[in-house]
């Protein structure tokens, strides 16, 4: 798991957090990434604080979501993957069927994958 810190409030439950997600069964690595730009603005000092334990783990770890396998890096943009957006690539694959579909900005393909499961007839994820 990534756990990105843009918050103060976030930075002063930095234990009980990552104690919590490592509860959850499937997390074997916690990445935590604070945004040290952001918490200055919210008047935290950063350089103060200690920095977390590298996690062990830089490589990819394999992500499954609605039936599809991701493999996401560690030390990928923001958090890696964006597993908010994980109703709305289940919502697409629901619309998909006998479309064309054009996945823009797709960055992991989530929209892309989630169209063509559904069984669009043809997807095109770009990268810009």
């Amino acid at each position: 798991a990534v756990i990105a810190s843009s918050a103060a409030w976030v930075e002063k439950y930095r234990q009980q957090i990552q104690s919590l997600v490592s509860k959850v069964s499937d997390v074997k690595h916690i990445k935590w990434r604070s945004s040290t730009d952001i918490l200055k603005e919210e008047g935290l000092d950063m350089s103060e604080q200690k920095e977390p334990a590298p996690s062990s783990y830089s490589g990819t770890v394999k992500v499954m979501e609605n039936g599809i396998v991701y493999l996401v890096s560690m030390e990928g943009q923001k958090t890696g993957f964006y597993a908010d957006q994980r109703e709305s690539r289940h919502f697409i694959s629901t619309l998909s069927k006998d479309q064309r579909v054009l996945d823009l900005c797709c960055y992991s393909g989530g929209f892309a994958l989630s169209a063509a499961k559904g069984g669009a007839t043809n997807v095109t994820g770009i990268v810009l």
